[in-house]
This record gives structure tokens, sequence and C-alpha cells, in this order.
């Protein structure tokens, strides 16, 4: 079992600095690393490896004597991320996807992270309120909670103009829950109500990108009036990203609160498996149409639910147990005689049965037929 706790940072100007420092050098390792192995491909037809690139970094340094300002392991890091995103590249054409996404050069706001990645070793040690970075000192962080576990690795991550730790830790001590209030439900997912349960009730959707959208809006056409470059472009760019960063703290939050009380409640919770990159390729009516369906199956973030059911079931130590399930026809399909209406558009909401006359409301229609597939699978 592994948990990620996520700290705020608190450097100082003079540590803020060389951590911007820092960050500079790991992108421009990242992209010296990537001109190397396209370079080799071009010149000589083979390919440059992890290892080939880590044996190159005593001589990097000698060369250039900054990069021994960086901790070694955090360097070695940088080449991992490179290899895996060749990785990456070679699986999406042996998948034969359609835009493959060959590696790509990082600008300066596109690389925000380095990791210490055996933070075991001495290289990232978290005491009371500080953490002990290699190479780069002592920095306050504000540690809301217990630390679990064995400290695996540290990531540190730049949001804007604010500093985190990601604290990954391994071998964590199973969650104790109170014994669950009911056996078994079904959720079926939605954009209106963000989920419907097989016992009728609703997970309303809070929608918080259509909340911040005037505001959001207005910070867009500020920024599009200032001139690239200017401090005044990257103080409209930065409220932009603030509303951003806010309306993703909201939804996790109530993301995090919604999974926790259904974990607590439930000892088996089945999810229809949503296929949100087909909903999201596919175009719905006019181009505002598809814009604005895409927009608000986006922010209702059903993946992300059905991440955080899993590992907050898997942290309660096996008592609880989500499952997935192939929720192809459960809207058409009658949960009361089995039998398939033709169609069904979007806009009806109340389900009809012609066969045994049932009329209820779609979504829990649908959430009633996927606790039956669920049952199936448990049984």
């Amino acid at each position: 079992m592994r948990r990620a706790y996520k700290f705020r940072l608190y450097p100082t100007k003079k540590q803020e600095r060389r951590l911007q420092y820092v960050l500079g050098l790991c992108r421009l390792l990242y992209n010296s690393a990537l001109q190397q192995r396209r370079d080799t491909w071009r010149q000589h037809r083979r390919s440059i490896n992890l290892y080939e690139q880590m044996k190159e970094l005593p001589g990097l340094k000698k060369a250039f004597p900054e990069f021994t300002d960086v901790y070694a392991q955090v360097l070695q890091d940088v080449l991992k991320r490179v290899d895996r995103a060749f990785k990456l590249f070679f699986q999406r054409l042996k998948d034969r996807k359609a835009k493959a996404g060959f590696p790509r050069f990082k600008g300066e706001g596109r690389y925000d992270s380095f990791t210490y990645p055996q933070a075991y070793n001495g290289s990232a040690v978290l005491k009371d309120k500080r953490i002990r970075l290699a190479k780069i000192g002592e920095v306050k962080i504000k540690a809301h909670r217990p630390v679990e576990g064995n400290i695996k690795t540290v990531t540190i991550k730049r949001e804007g103009n604010k500093w985190y730790a990601v604290i990954t830790c391994e071998n964590i001590p199973p969650r104790r829950l109170p014994e669950p209030e009911e056996e078994i439900v079904a959720i079926d997912w939605g954009i209106s109500k963000l989920a419907t349960l097989s016992n009728g009730e609703v997970i309303e959707n809070p929608r918080y990108i259509k909340c911040m959208e005037k505001k959001l809006a207005e910070a867009q056409r500020v920024l599009s009036k200032k001139k690239k470059g200017t401090s005044a472009y990257r103080k409209a760019k930065e409220r932009v990203a603030r509303i951003y960063r806010k309306i993703a703290n909201q939804r996790r939050d109530f993301l995090h609160k919604e999974s926790l009380r259904l974990v607590r409640r439930y000892k088996t919770i089945i999810v229809e498996r949503p296929e949100i990159k087909g909903l999201l390729s596919k175009k719905n009516g006019t181009r505002k149409q598809s814009k604005a369906i895409h927009k608000a199956i986006s922010d209702a973030a059903w993946g992300t639910m059905i991440r955080f059911l899993r590992y907050k079931a898997a942290e309660a130590g096996g008592a609880r147990t989500v499952i997935e399930v192939d929720a192809r026809d459960t809207t058409r399909t009658c949960s009361s005689c089995g039998q398939k209406v033709p169609s069904l558009p979007l806009e009806e909401r109340v389900f009809r049965c012609p066969h045994c006359n049932l009329c209820l409301d779609r979504d829990l229609n649908a959430a009633k037929n996927i606790l039956r597939l669920g049952r199936s699978l448990v049984a």
C-alpha cells in the first residue's frame, strides 16, 4: 500500500531562488537528453538508452560545474523521465494510436518538479516543521497531518508561485473504519447529477467550473490584452492559473469527502466503467454544444472519483471492495424485466418500459442494472 502526502512549502527568498535554479538545471538536462537521443538516431541510426546517458553525468559535471549544485540522484531521475517519455511514445506507436505524440522539449512553464528518488537514504528528511533537502537546505513545511509508513520518494513541485512537497510512502498501515452500515450499492455517473445510487440516493454535481465561469472569462480577457513577456502579462497569467487551481482544489476536496463517505457506509461499491475518452472524442450536436458537454464531463471527474474510491477501499485493509462493470446498454435496459428499448435520447430523463410498464428515473434504472451486473460478478 502506497500513499502520497502533499504539503505546502514556505521557502525564504534565497531558498526560492535556489529551488528555481535547481528546477531550471533539471529542465536544461531534460531538454539536452532529449536532443541527444534525437541526434543519435538521426546521425547514427541507433537508440541511446538510459544507462548510457547516466554514465555521461560525471563528464557533464566536469564540463558544466553548475550541475554539481544539483543532487546526483535528482539528475538521474531527470534522465529516467526522458526514458519514460520515450517508452510511452513507443508503446503508443505499438498500439497504433493516431497521435503517438513524440516527446516534447520543456519550456520554462512546462517543467515544474524534481524528485529525490531515494529519500530514505537521507537526501530528503522530514523533521518537525522543516524538511531538509540535499544541496538546498532546510525548508519550512506545513505538515498538516502525520506521515505514516516509510518515506520512499520526495518530489518538490511548483504550482504558480507556490511550492509543495509530495512525499510518497510505502507500507502504510490499514485505516481502521467502523463496520459498514450497508452491504452493497451501485453507482451510475451523470452530468446534471454527479452520481445516482441504486438505492435512490443522488449526489449532486457542484459544477465548480460553471460557478467560476464569469470570473475566469474576465481574467482570460484581461490576459489576452496584455503583451507577452511583460510583468503585467505574468501577473494576469498567474491570476488565471490561480482560478484554475482553486477550481481543482474545490473539486478534489468534494470528491475526497464523498468517496470517504461512501466507503465508510458500504462494504461493496459497484461502479460503471465510464468511457471518458470515447465521450470526449464524440461530436455532440453543434460545436458549441459539443464544447459544453466536454467541459461538463471534465468537470464531473468520474475517473478521479473512481480512483479515490479504489484507494480508500484498499486503505481499509480489504474490508471494502470497489468493482467496475461495463455499463453498456444499462440505460436503455429495463431493470425490472430485462428488455431493451430501441433508443433513449439524452434529453429524455424518464425511462418507460413498453413491456412491463416500468416508469422511473433513467439514471436510477441504470444504477439498478449496474447493481445486477455487479452482483453476478460478486457471486
